[in-house]
């Protein structure tokens, strides 16, 4: 982490908001003229009868006057300062840091923590609540010279044995000494002789408190906070909506030695807000929910700042809630609030503030009075200079800037090569009122399963942990195939995990919670009941002071425990389906449907197919994988002989224990679809969808500038086709075709991240040309409403169809709904009242080639069926192109065909994880080799594809080609590989084989164990891909030369003499991009 520096140039005068009628209190100037030391001393002359703290004590209350309480600091600073010998303040280079190690009331704290700044020290408050080790750590890391210890019997031991690890390597070690109690810096005015500290001025970037982090990761970092820094954060009331002077706000439950305990303390001095604490005693009260409420009322607080548990606690009491009414604010931070309980709370009539903001930001929102049903919501002040990374899912990442006002006390991240802070926060909008945001949870929280999905654990581990069984949990699945769950029960649960029976009993009383979870988390990141692990009482979780497990350290800590529940979950994956009495048809069947039932989490009939119904990965290899457990269990058949595209390859119920059945019963007699019947499936898919094409009906003129329609502008293609589209003169709008997302992520959102992706400027999604839309393809007028499809079906004179799922093990009829979307785009184009109907460009694929035997190179122009049979990818976009043919024959529609071939990545490097390239070149770093091919590589990067669709949209051919046409051996590319990855080049029959046999390693002692080798093997998922060979690399035809005549004619790109070969710099930028979103590590 990087500490800023600025000039030292004054800060500009925040709003004048605040001390708008006080008759105590007289703003100080907030522009750096005076620096926080100064301010103390300055309210010690003007405002020396304003209330700085409100006790009570025996039933009386006790109000602390500015007057009193800055002789006091001054007291303060001066023993600090005799222990240090200190006659002169040093240099700022030299001078000391002082930390505090203390259990203290909140009055004495911050009035002695004011004494060491006024001192001209620097005061490092660290939590009494850290490990000896990570007290160590802190004070090694900042160099301390002194530091205050508590009374207390625990925190002089914390100190001796932090001191004594630091002997084990370090020769010079702070001293310590007692920290002061209120009765030796409060004195009476009557004993008190006044010595005030030598005047001191320290510059504006020289530091004056430090902090630390949690440390939920692993030790806490010390975050500085400059004069100026201090002297930011203070003003933050100014830029919110009340007065805040002479206000009352109880830090009960506060630490002060927390950031939020210091910035109360500098909104002292400030704004003038008086802060109502605990009695200052030692030992200290000890904050809980009834006696910070009890303190609160007493004290006559209009604030009550707390963390939600508390709250959660008030909640249950009517006459605490009585109270709580008549707050001006209840300002909740440290946490989120349970939704129930805020609602709740909010309909009673309590007034519910969220703060946001950070050790390294301070606050950051308006401070708000009154009650708000949308109380989840916060809004940004205006004083900040903050700017959000939008996710795919419309989740947004709140990145500040420095700016005169407000800056960050650390940096952690660039942005157009300035430094910024990335919170690393993930925040929701609010859906109605722009500007105001509901934090969701942390990005560096989020889960990145081997799939590339993600799960963010925080929202879903909140449910669980409103159990009662439960205190709290840790979900777990970084790298891994699906999600588990760490749970720690309250005390009376506690058992240990290792007894099965107990285990299953906790898992099953939790379970319908856990379910809870299942019906909020995305398909990827639901909770399987054999995924619960338990806490053991030998490995207690380790919480931070703020109560927050540490998540990082548990999962270390339980490292092994889940190494093991991933190896061994086979043994319970069958979820409580009783086996068959015997594999007949019908039994099959009923056993098949239970399974689908409880792994989909939803009834499927017998005939649908899965895929269609949202099935994904992980859930069809839950189901291959119980199924052959469950047939090795009570059979003697040989289950290695199932294939891994076993569900792929049967996608419905029926057809499922079809084959299961007859696989038992008998194995001999199980046959892989035939290229006969799958040529004959093909064939009745064109029948189906190519019957009753409406006729052209003309009225209308054809605009004169070109209104285009894209499908799939969310892909990679799809958003380069969207730039190169938008920037067209030519061009009057775009509307710009996107399925809904499963996440419920905004389209502009999910648009720009998109661009960003390969570097285009995100401003597109904005340009007043586009118009972006989620609709459903498959769906009667593509799923939208007719005010939105009429437009379309008037204007459109170009429709660009790239939107495909992309799936290489799924058969042809998974991909019914997208053949569907392709005849009801032809229905579309046919509707139009214009003069000659759209273009219809369809971006099909160079696979349908694959097995094309025929002169060569293949011309521009049909091919039959049989050259496309190998995956139901290909096999969908040659029936998608015979549509068009029909089409084109029987109706006034003039489509164009255009076979991509492979699309590499883009200008930054951009190439998507996900593909089959990227996935071979991941597993070939785990199988340790690389595939040799003698064939040509013709693969065209995603720029150059772009530019040459939207020049063929011109075109008057029916067919073209489009790959690079300058091909590169397959050996230039893959040496440079080689040489990048430092792994051999094998023959691609040697490597497949390496493949198979990485893939078979574990899966015939673990049905889940292939889950986990998706991990570091994502070419598993593609076996079928290289078995079928569908990019011919181990053939001695390889895909087919194919003609170019008409992508040339078209394309001014493909003939110019601008285009070069791929190369080394290509490899590298891809292999650069992949470390980047460490997609590879090495």
């Amino acid at each position: 982490m990087e500490i800023p520096t600025y000039l030292s140039s004054p800060i500009p005068l925040p709003p004048r908001t605040q001390a708008l009628n006080s008759p105590t209190f007289t703003l100080p100037p907030l522009n750096g003229t005076l620096t926080p030391p100064e301010l103390y001393d300055f309210h010690l002359q003007y405002s020396p009868n304003h209330p700085l703290f409100v006790y009570t004590k025996s039933g009386s209350t006790y109000t602390i006057l500015w007057s009193k309480a800055v002789r006091s600091a001054h007291r303060a600073g001066r023993i600090v300062q005799s222990r240090l010998d200190e006659g002169k303040a040093k240099p700022p280079s030299c001078r000391p840091i002082v930390s505090i190690l203390a259990l203290s009331d909140s009055i004495t704290y911050s009035t002695t923590l004011m004494g060491i700044i006024r001192a001209g020290y620097t005061v490092f408050p660290i939590s009494p609540r850290n490990s000896a080790a990570a007290v160590a750590h802190l004070l090694s890391a900042k160099n301390v010279t002194h530091m205050l210890v508590g009374e207390e019997k625990s925190m002089q031991s914390l100190a001796k044995t932090a001191l004594e690890l630091m002997k084990l390597s370090m020769t010079e070690i702070p001293k310590t000494s007692l920290m002061p109690l209120f009765e030796d810096i409060y004195i009476d005015e009557a004993d008190m002789i006044f010595q005030p500290l030598p005047p001191s001025r320290p510059d504006l970037n020289e530091l004056a408190v430090i902090l630390h982090s949690s440390g939920s990761t692993s030790f806490p970092k010390p975050i500085p906070w400059t004069h100026r820094s201090f002297l930011q954060f203070a003003v933050a009331p100014f830029y919110g909506k009340d007065d805040l002077t002479g206000m009352r706000m109880s830090v009960h439950a506060l630490s002060a030695f927390h950031a939020m305990g210091i910035l109360a303390g500098s909104w002292q001095f400030s704004c003038g807000l008086t802060l109502t604490a605990f009695e200052p005693v030692s030992p200290a009260v000890t904050p809980t929910p009834e006696s910070v409420i009890q303190s609160a009322k007493h004290t006559e607080s209009e604030i009550v700042q707390c963390v939600p548990s508390f709250a959660e606690a008030w909640a249950l009491s009517s006459d605490h809630v009585v109270y709580l009414k008549t707050l001006r604010c209840l300002l909740m931070g440290g946490g989120s609030l349970n939704k129930e309980v805020g609602d709740s709370l909010v309909k009673l009539g309590v007034p519910i503030c969220i703060g946001y903001g950070s050790t390294e930001t301070g606050l950051i929102t308006v401070i708000k009075s009154g009650v708000r049903l949308d109380w989840e919501y916060f809004e940004m002040t205006s004083q900040v200079n903050v700017e959000f990374d939008v996710d795919n899912r419309g989740l947004a990442e709140a990145i500040l800037a420095p700016g005169p006002r407000h800056a960050p006390s650390v940096f952690n991240a660039k942005r157009a090569d300035n430094d910024v802070y990335a919170t690393g926060d993930l925040l929701l909008p609010h859906p109605e009122k722009p500007g105001y945001w509901k934090y969701y949870g942390r990005t560096d929280d989020q889960i990145v399963h081997n799939t590339g999905e993600k799960t963010n654990p925080v929202p879903l581990e909140k449910i669980l942990d409103q159990d009662p069984l439960v205190i709290s949990s840790i979900m777990f699945g970084q790298g891994r195939f699906n999600a588990g769950v760490l749970v720690d029960p309250i005390a009376e649960q506690r058992f240990d995990p290792v007894d099965a029976t107990l285990l299953e009993e906790f898992r099953n009383k939790i379970w319908p919670t856990v379910q809870r979870i299942n019906t909020h988390a995305p398909q990827h990141s639901r909770l399987f009941k054999e995924m619960v692990l338990v806490s053991s009482p030998s490995k207690p979780f380790a919480y931070t002071a703020k109560g927050t497990p540490r998540r990082q350290a548990i999962l270390n800590d339980y490292k092994s425990e889940i190494e093991a529940l991933y190896a061994t979950i086979d043994e319970t994956a069958q979820l409580q389906v009783p086996l068959p009495a015997n594999w007949s048809n019908s039994n099959a069947l009923e056993f098949v449907r239970a399974i689908v039932s409880n792994v989909m989490n939803q009834d499927v009939g017998d005939d649908d197919d899965f895929f269609q119904h949202g099935c994904d990965s992980l859930q069809a290899t839950w189901i291959r994988n119980i199924l052959l457990q469950a047939m090795r269990s009570s059979t003697q058949s040989n289950t290695r002989l199932v294939p891994m595209n076993v569900i792929y390859e049967n996608p419905t119920i029926s057809a499922l224990a079809a084959f299961v059945s007859r696989f038992v019963l008998h194995a001999d007699q199980v046959d892989h679809p035939s290229q006969v019947s799958k040529v004959q499936e093909m064939l009745s898919m064109v029948e189906m969808y190519s019957q009753g094409f409406p006729q052209h009906s003309p009225s209308i003129v054809t605009p004169s500038k070109d209104v285009v329609m894209i499908t799939g502008t969310t892909g990679a293609l799809g958003a380069a086709l969207l730039a190169e589209i938008v920037a067209s003169d030519d061009v009057d709008r775009v509307f710009a075709v996107n399925r809904k997302s499963s996440s419920g992520a905004m389209i502009a959102d999910r648009q720009m991240t998109a661009l960003k992706r390969q570097g285009l400027d995100p401003a597109i999604a904005y340009s007043p040309k586009v118009v972006l839309l989620e609709a459903d393809l498959s769906a009667s007028n593509l799923g939208l409403l007719p005010d939105i499809y009429e437009p379309i079906r008037l204007s459109v004179t170009h429709i660009i169809h790239v939107a495909w799922h992309v799936d290489f093990n799924v058969a042809l009829r998974s991909f019914e709904p997208q053949v569907k979307g392709v005849r009801n785009l032809i229905d579309l184009a046919l509707a139009s009242p214009q003069a000659t109907p759209p273009r219809l460009l369809y971006t099909s694929s160079i696979g349908v080639l694959n097995r094309y035997r025929g002169p060569l190179p293949v011309k521009e122009g049909p091919v039959g069926p049989e050259s496309a049979v190998g995956t139901g990818y290909s096999e969908s976009k040659w029936v998608s192109e015979r549509l068009l043919e029909l089409a084109f024959a029987n109706t006034a529609l003039n489509p164009i065909v255009i076979r991509v071939g492979q699309i590499c990545g883009g200008p930054n490097g951009f190439w998507n994880e996900k593909e089959w390239l990227p996935s071979l070149i991941r597993s070939s770093i785990q199988i340790k080799c690389l595939p040799y091919s003698d064939q040509k590589i013709s693969w065209i990067p995603l720029a150059i594809a772009a530019k040459a669709i939207t020049e063929m949209r011109l075109s008057s051919a029916h067919f073209i080609h489009l790959t690079h046409p300058h091909p590169v051996l397959w050996s230039d590319i893959f040496g440079a590989l080689c040489g990048l990855l430092a792994i051999p080049i094998v023959p691609y029959s040697v490597w497949l084989s390496r493949l198979e046999a990485s893939g078979k390693a574990t899966a015939t002692t673990s049905a889940k164990a292939p889950i986990d080798a998706f991990q570091k093997n994502p070419a598993l998922h593609l076996i079928e891909f290289f078995r079928c060979d569908v990019m011919g690399l181990a053939s001695a035809r390889g895909i087919p030369p194919v003609s170019l005549d008409e992508a040339q004619k078209a394309s001014e790109t493909l003939r110019g003499d601008k285009l070069v070969q791929l190369g080394i710099g290509d490899v590298k930028r891809w292999v650069d991009y992949w470390r980047s979103t460490g997609f590879i590590l090495q």
